[in-house]
């Protein structure tokens, strides 16, 4: 009150941030939204007053009003005086198979982060905007684990990699709502959470197992969907409530239509009962019938007092579903416009006008569908030379690209491809899966293969084995389907994978068929690469005798093949050494140091050095024991790898319990 300045700062952003504005900036309050209005707000007031998480889930049908409620609930937070740090998201179905694509839009959309900048600028962000509770190398391996480009990581250590590395970012990611929480409330918002990747739902569940006393609101929105609600969290009847969002009645719709059309002053019965008793309670549905009926000229708003002119005939035109009506929009532009918007439709409900004028003939026509409200600009785009746009509504993108033709849906999902791997350019790999699915609408299952099977490894050595196996699901039917023998190198992957769940059968099994398929292929490596991970999976089974044999056979094409390959089975050798209560080869382990230090490859020293360590402390020598666990402990550190330094505290204090030492709280080593 009395600053005008603020005040007309906020009503410009309103206005801005309003999905519909023409039209529903004359609206007034809808009073049957209150409830819900009031159900969010009394969450908030309650999160202020009380440490813990809050979860409010709004579900409702498409179209129902929970984008809606969203954005009123945001603005009214926003003009309280407390301060309140918010994240949001949006979930979008051509991400759905993406790993962690929510999480990543959350923080890329509180850090400004855009897919064209490089990776110092990303680290630089993170740090900067957590007002350094992160250091470069824990912001870098948070941002590698979402997927944020840093696969050329030349300025930063090697990051720890599978679950250490979904280990420590969690950790991070943790740390970074922890400090945003430690001075005010935190408010989270998702939107379409039914489109959400299976990751980031498990990362939402994780973070709410652990923030029960940290002051969080988080508001999702969502369709109904099986197995979606247990999917993200563990309801507590304290900390949990669902609104569901019913349709409007009749009479709430009449209501919503007369406000709507309030400047057009005697509205004609006729068509309010039309559109009331054809909107079937969704709002979405009579907004866009309205709307339609604006630009077929039936309603003139381009006076202050609007002009309805409808006849009987005209009525009974009006498309009776929600897909007619935006049908009948869409044909409404302009034929240059409807073209632009069957192209973006390709490239999918989130767009670029770049990519728009790839697919056609260098131009694009977007102004009337941003005028009519039937897409909207998104800042900032996540390419920097690129303009941004969203279709209003996943029905609308579904029922444009309908109208494509199937003849030419082909060859132009294969050059929205080229132009999303030419503009990604070294970020690549962030966009695999988008681009597997281009080439396979296109008609080259092929290319789409590979890219999935290069998705898979990245999603593995992410931490997300059930991606991983998914992904090379996808690929392994694409080559079945072509005829095309399966990659052995994926069928490691999903070895790996299904050791990592648990699945020891599966991981036995897949095992098999990897050392066949990479024998017929006749490589060294990557028959090595099968044969270490069977030894491992046999290990885990507790068959000591195949697990020794296995290495035995791996060892002498590794012997040929050298680096990281021999370097892993003679870990496996020393462990079979260690576990077996016998004296370690000491030639093979001095070559064993000797190896990963001319490889520089901080993952493999630690893993020699640990093994180092406990082989030293079963021949009684603890100096040496203590050294090596040392080391371990420093480049687990070092690398961000917190089961690594959980790893190497357990070795170390072993080692220091024996000689009777003990760490003070200084670090100091005491006897």
């Amino acid at each position: 009150v009395g600053d005008t300045k603020t005040l007309d700062v906020h009503i410009k952003r309103l206005r801005a941030k309003s999905p519909s504005a023409p039209i529903l900036l004359v609206e007034s309050p809808r009073k049957w939204r209150e409830p819900k209005n009031r159900a969010l707000r009394a969450a908030f007031e309650r999160c202020q007053r009380e440490p813990g998480h809050i979860v409010v889930e709004l579900v409702g049908e498409a179209g129902i009003g929970k984008s809606r409620l969203l954005w009123e609930f945001e603005n009214w937070v926003e003009i309280q005086p407390e301060t309140v740090f918010f994240f949001s998201g949006r979930a979008v179905s051509q991400r759905r198979s993406v790993p962690l694509a929510l999480i990543r839009d959350v923080i890329a959309n509180r850090f400004e982060i855009v897919d064209s900048d490089d990776p110092r600028e990303v680290v630089a962000r993170l740090t900067n905007g957590t007002s350094d509770a992160l250091e470069a190398q824990d912001a870098a391996v948070l941002a590698f684990w979402l997927g944020f480009g840093l696969h050329d990581r030349s300025e930063f250590p090697t990051f720890p990699e599978g679950e250490r590395l979904a280990l420590a970012a969690r950790t991070h990611l943790a740390r970074v709502l922890e400090t945003f929480a430690a001075d005010s409330p935190v408010v989270m918002l998702l939107e379409d959470l039914h489109w959400a990747d299976d990751s980031s739902l498990e990362v939402l569940r994780r973070l709410l197992e652990g923030w029960r006393d940290l002051p969080l609101l988080v508001v999702a929105a969502t369709r109904p969907l099986e197995g979606l609600h247990d999917a993200w969290l563990a309801p507590d009847p304290e900390r949990f409530h669902q609104e569901r969002l019913e349709p409007i009645t009749t009479e709430q719709a009449r209501l919503l239509l007369t406000e709507i059309l309030q400047r057009a002053g005697d509205v004609p019965e006729a068509l309010v009962d039309l559109i009331a008793t054809r909107s079937e309670g969704n709002a979405f549905y009579l907004e866009e019938l309205v709307k339609m009926l604006i630009d077929d000229g039936a309603i003139d708003v381009s006076k202050e007092q609007w002009t309805i002119r409808l006849d009987g005939d005209e009525l009974a035109k009006v498309p009776a579903t929600l897909t007619g009506v935006l049908q009948a929009r869409l044909d409404s532009v302009p034929p240059s416009t409807r073209k632009s918007l069957q192209r973006a439709s390709v490239v999918g409900r989130i767009f670029w006008d770049d990519a728009v004028e790839e697919l056609g003939d260098g131009r694009s026509d977007l102004e009337p569908a941003l005028s009519r409200e039937l897409v909207f600009q998104r800042r900032p785009s996540a390419f920097a030379e690129s303009l941004e746009f969203i279709f209003k509504h996943a029905l609308l993108h579904d029922v444009t690209y309908e109208t494509v033709l199937l003849s030419e849906r082909p060859q132009m999902h294969l050059e929205a491809a080229q132009w999303l791997e030419r503009t990604v350019g070294a970020r690549r790999d962030e966009y695999l899966i988008e681009l597997a699915e281009h080439h396979r609408l296109g008609n080259d299952p092929l290319s789409a293969a590979d890219l999935l099977a290069a998705a898979a490894e990245l999603a593995l050595c992410a931490g997300d084995a059930k991606t991983c196996l998914r992904l090379a699901e996808e690929s392994f039917l694409l080559r079945q389907n072509a005829s095309v023998p399966i990659d052995p190198r994926l069928l490691v992957h999903t070895v790996r994978s299904h050791r990592v769940l648990g699945d020891l059968k599966n991981a036995d099994v897949a095992a098999a068929i990897a050392i066949d398929a990479a024998s017929a292929l006749g490589d060294d490596e990557v028959l090595a690469s099968a044969l270490v991970a069977a030894a491992d999976v046999a290990q885990h089974l507790g068959d000591n005798e195949r697990w020794v044999a296995l290495l035995d056979q791996v060892l002498v094409i590794a012997e040929r093949v050298g680096g990281s390959i021999l370097a892993e089975t003679l870990i496996q050798l020393a462990w079979v050494d260690v576990r077996g209560n016998r004296p370690a080869n000491t030639e093979s382990m001095r070559r064993l140091l000797e190896l990963v230090a001319e490889l520089a490859d901080p993952r493999l020293a630690s893993k020699a050095h640990q093994i180092a360590g406990v082989a030293a402390q079963s021949r009684n020598d603890f100096d040496e024991g203590i050294r090596h666990a040392e080391t371990a402990l420093d480049i687990s550190r070092r690398m961000g790898d917190r089961f690594g330094e959980a790893l190497g505290l357990l070795n170390l204090g072993a080692s220091l319990g024996v000689q009777g030492d003990r760490l003070g709280d200084d670090g100091i080593r005491r006897r």
